[in-house]
């Protein structure tokens, strides 16, 4: 729900700079199927969170988001391995929407692509440890 309130309490002035650092993160990512680089998969993922979260402009919301971020990640990290070609691929997909949502000024819909990947990530654990 945090996710969605992104555009509510975003700094517009901050679109390019993120934009520029997100694009920025692709070759990166589509160096990651073949290398299986698990600590460059980690520094994007943080890159990619810090680039959002600068978009906060409310200071507290911004902590919170930043806490909540790193509290599931250490969760996350216990699966990625087992799961590395669908979060390698899935991670694209989030930056590419990203992008498309930065490229296009719309901070709700950035917003939005988070919740969404989120909940696509939540399913994706689950559905592991139901058959796992």
């Amino acid at each position: 729900k945090l996710s969605e309130m992104i555009g509510d309490f975003s700094k517009p002035d901050q679109t390019p700079k993120s934009l520029q650092e997100v694009e920025g993160l692709i070759p990166r990512i589509d160096s990651l199927i073949e290398s299986r680089d698990f600590e460059q998969f980690w520094q994007i993922n943080h890159e990619l969170h810090f680039a959002i979260n600068a978009l906060i402009g409310n200071t507290a919301m911004r902590e919170i988001h930043d806490r909540l971020y790193f509290l599931a990640s250490r969760v996350w990290y216990s699966f990625v391995d087992r799961m590395w070609d669908d979060e390698v691929r899935f991670l694209k997909e989030e930056v590419d929407e990203l992008c498309r949502a930065l490229r296009a000024g719309d901070l709700r819909a950035v917003g939005f692509v988070q919740r969404n990947f989120i909940s696509y990530g939540l399913s994706r654990v689950a559905r592991y440890i139901s058959t796992g």
